[in-house]
């Protein structure tokens, strides 16, 4: 605010000539989320679906019972979504609160939800086909039972987390 004052007659006189307003997002810093924003400036350097829902959450200044209601969940189910509670995501409620942001669902996920998102069992099928094994080897390889990895392929269970990360690191390994 810029004043300018007048001295006449022995009294002071002001009119005010400019003032501004800041836009303070009073919320992010009340909530001690700025650290969070500055460390992390771009979401790609995330990993985690939890991670990714915070960053876009404080991003659009939402709390958490806001994109709780957005997605159509409780609050307390919101925040163990942010504090990476789960390891498969409701694909329903992450497309939800994606469509919210005006992004792809993609952008929210981690390696894992995105292999559940891209049919796990054709990836299974076409990983198992492109080593040339049939269910037994794989399985038998792997020492994975061929019931699971039947299952996996037809989708009829669906692969845990540490069953994706233990595979697909034996995979990496493999080929090194």
């Amino acid at each position: 605010m810029i004043l300018l004052y007048n001295y006449e007659n022995g009294e002071v006189s002001h009119k005010l000539l400019y003032t501004h307003v800041a836009n303070i997002n009073k919320r992010k810093c009340d909530d001690n989320n700025c650290d969070f924003l500055l460390a992390y400036p771009d979401v790609s350097s995330l990993q985690t679906v939890g991670e990714k829902l915070k960053w876009y959450r404080l991003k659009h200044d939402l709390m958490q019972k806001e994109c709780a209601s957005v997605m159509q969940i409780d609050r307390s189910t919101y925040s163990a979504y942010e504090d990476n509670a789960v390891d498969a995501y409701p694909l329903d409620k992450l497309q939800k609160i994606a469509e919210y942001y005006h992004i792809d669902i993609t952008k929210l996920l981690d390696d894992y939800n995105l292999f559940l998102l891209n049919d796990q069992g054709r990836q299974v099928r076409a990983l198992r086909q492109e080593m040339h094994m049939t269910r037994n080897a794989f399985a038998e390889h792997y020492h994975i039972p061929v019931d699971t990895i039947k299952n996996w392929e037809m989708n009829r269970t669906r692969m845990s987390k540490q069953s994706f990360v233990k595979l697909f690191e034996q995979i990496v390994a493999a080929e090194l």
